[in-house]
């Protein structure tokens, strides 16, 4: 890129309002991946998020699809996110598969969209697959009832692109502006319903691609890697927005959050009290999350007067641990090398 072009870029970010703060995806380089780390899981029917914020689906048909986070990345990125299609199928009816990532009306209400004065926007990615040809991309409303899809090419198998797209914004339709679902950006693996001749325009309903477009999960073991997400305001591409992991981290903890593993006590609940009386701790949450969170626990604990099945309630702020009427006045819950507790509070 000349300097001329990238200063006349510049001014262009300048004039849409940000310069920093501008990618309004959560951990598009995929560097966070809080309940995998980088083994493989599988999608065969399941949404699973194999790095945070980006739910993976795969046809229930093709158990053997694997979404992943790996090391293998254009320059500049560290990680990336990897979908492995296992027997490849012709995917029909109801079922499908997807890279999505869900947007919280609270991060994209500026946007105005569903007003007369809704601003553009621009998604960026770095995308590699080992097959080539035109595959569909789409943005939908919360609700799937505002629907655009737009196309992008992959000329060489196996090698990383940059892609941009500018996408209209949507003068119709409901977008929400607190903590629900807004905004869905989907990049379809496989989708058996939801075709459409209609491309870069807003359109009502719920479509996801165009008919003849390639579908990953139609051909076995096919690949499909993506980093360096970004969506911002405005119809020009900029470089990607790093941010420190610290920052994406706490981001992404808002929507989950999983307790570490540790040898040092981290997770032990241990109080005192009268004996018939409950027991437990507050334990409070590094973000404050979406919502009052879906509350777990998994791996190996022990516990003594606790119940081996504690009781967890509480807010998007915090977590009560606690035990109803124990046979003495102590108790502890301790993680046994595996233990851990999940918070979800997902779209």
């Amino acid at each position: 890129m000349s300097k001329a072009r990238g200063l006349a870029d510049l001014g262009n970010v300048y004039n849409d309002g940000a310069l920093s703060n501008r990618n309004l995806i959560i951990n598009g380089s995929m560097t966070i991946s809080q309940r995998y780390g980088t083994a493989a899981s599988n999608l065969g029917g399941s949404s699973v998020f194999s790095v945070d914020r980006f739910n993976c689906f795969g046809p229930s048909a093709s158990s053997t699809s694997t979404a992943q986070q790996v090391t293998d990345t254009p320059a500049g990125f560290k990680n990336s996110l990897k979908y492995t299609c296992g027997t490849g199928l012709s995917v029909t009816g109801g079922d499908y598969a997807q890279i999505t990532q869900i947007m919280e009306g609270n991060n994209v209400a500026h946007l105005k969209w569903g007003t007369a004065d809704a601003l553009d926007v621009t998604v960026s990615f770095w995308v590699k697959s080992s097959l080539t040809g035109t595959f569909s991309f789409g943005v939908q409303n919360g609700p799937t009832n505002r629907s655009y899809v737009a196309q992008y090419a992959v000329g060489v198998a196996n090698t990383w692109e940059y892609k941009a797209i500018t996408i209209s914004g949507d003068t119709s339709g409901t977008w929400s502006s607190d903590n629900t679902a807004a905004m869905r950006l989907v990049w379809d693996m496989g989708f058996g319903y939801g075709a459409t001749s209609t491309v870069d325009a807003w359109q009502a309903g719920d479509v996801h691609y165009v008919a003849g477009n390639v579908k990953v999960n139609e051909t076995s073991g096919a690949t499909f890697n993506i980093t360096g997400v970004q969506l911002e305001v405005g119809d020009t591409a900029t470089p990607f927005e790093h941010r420190s992991y610290g920052d994406e981290l706490a981001r992404c903890q808002r929507y989950y959050y999983r307790t570490k593993v540790s040898t040092y006590g981290q997770g032990t609940f241990y109080g005192y009290t009268l004996a018939g009386q409950s027991l437990g701790t507050v334990f409070t949450f590094p973000s404050e999350m979406r919502t009052s969170p879906t509350r777990s626990y998994g791996g190996s604990w022990t516990a003594s007067n606790f119940g081996t099945t504690p009781l967890l309630q509480g807010d998007a702020q915090s977590c009560f641990v606690y035990q109803n009427a124990i046979s003495t006045g102590s108790g502890y819950f301790v993680p046994l090398g595996s233990g851990y507790l999940t918070f979800d509070a997902e779209l």
